[in-house]
């Protein structure tokens, strides 16, 4: 005999935890009782209340009865579920190609920062001699244009691979 007694607990949790609890329940035993003490604690019980006490009685479904459903319902149930699931995969796939597009893109900004850094040394040629020191030729703020662009453009493939 199962009996469970809580206050102010609602009646729908009670006849939860009763089923639950239940493992084996014959026929005879699928309906589940309800009533009020005195006191105002409810109890709920696979056995009727004690006499002159007035509780109700609930149907429960038992463990053996089970629901059979049509074969097609089914076999549109698990169509549905195989179509999301390729679906769920499609979208992890393109999350993890976009995630390693945008490593990428992030790689290619750092190393085109770092080539910036670098560049700013002038290279053999981009420098001549004149009577008062140096002169940087056009050929060096060419080159460092360049590499200013080149970041500019790893900077927006990487904004644009984050939206």
């Amino acid at each position: 005999m199962i009996i469970i007694v809580m206050r102010q607990i609602s009646q729908i949790l009670m006849v939860c935890l009763v089923c639950s609890a239940t493992t084996v329940v014959s026929a005879e035993e699928a309906r589940i009782y309800r009533w009020v003490a005195e006191d105002g604690s409810v109890t709920f019980s696979s056995q009727p209340p004690p006499a002159g006490i007035k509780g109700e009685a609930m149907d429960v479904p038992t463990p053996q009865q089970v629901i059979v459903q049509d074969p097609a319902v089914l076999q549109r149930q698990l169509q549905r579920s195989e179509a999301l699931g390729q679906a769920l995969d499609a979208q992890r796939q393109q999350r993890e190609q976009s995630q390693l597009e945008l490593n990428e893109a992030e790689e290619a900004l750092r190393a085109a920062e770092q080539a910036l850094a670098a560049g700013h040394e002038p290279q053999a040629g981009e420098v001549q001699r004149i009577s008062t020191g140096t002169r940087l030729l056009p050929s060096y703020f060419e080159r460092i244009k360049q590499l200013e662009a080149a970041v500019a453009a790893a900077k927006q493939r990487v904004e644009d691979l984050k939206k």
